[in-house]
């Protein structure tokens, strides 16, 4: 995820002399875009480093290592079950387990899809917006 954020600046870093005037036409909406997408591309990398104590977890839990006393907070069913004993599951619990981390995994992604729906209407709402502004420039010109 860095490295396609990376490669994405660069390019914008490449671009940004035609990017500016793009982006001065309709300041605040574009700002607004702008700021919205950093706060989502925020928020998403957080989400996904919030994953680590989990896979931590399973990795240690692979290698036949004690895992450390913090329970993982996606996986806490699981780990719950292997302090027990050694984890010997059946298919219908590993399914009720995965289902439950799916359903946990899911309420995580809810404010994420809400931002990649934003950010398509606010790339509509500016696409509009500056329709509008081209055909009263035409209409002021046809006048003229």
């Amino acid at each position: 995820m860095l490295g396609f954020l990376i490669a994405v600046g660069v390019v914008a870093g490449i671009l940004w002399p035609r990017l500016e005037a793009a982006f001065q036409s309709d300041l605040v909406i574009n700002d607004v875009i702008v700021c919205v997408l950093l706060l989502g591309c925020l928020y998403i990398l957080r989400q996904v480093f919030r994953l680590k104590p989990d896979i931590d977890w399973i990795g240690a839990h692979e290698a036949s290592a004690k895992p450390d006393g913090v329970s993982p907070p996606l996986l806490a069913p699981l780990a719950a079950l292997a302090r027990s004993g050694p984890l010997a599951l059946s298919p219908t619990s590993l399914r009720s387990l995965a289902d439950g981390i799916a359903a946990r995994l899911d309420e995580r992604r809810e404010l994420s899809r809400y931002l990649v729906a934003l950010l398509v209407f606010l790339g509509l709402l500016g696409t509009f917006w500056g329709l509008l502004g081209t055909i009263l420039a035409i209409g002021n010109t046809i006048t003229g």
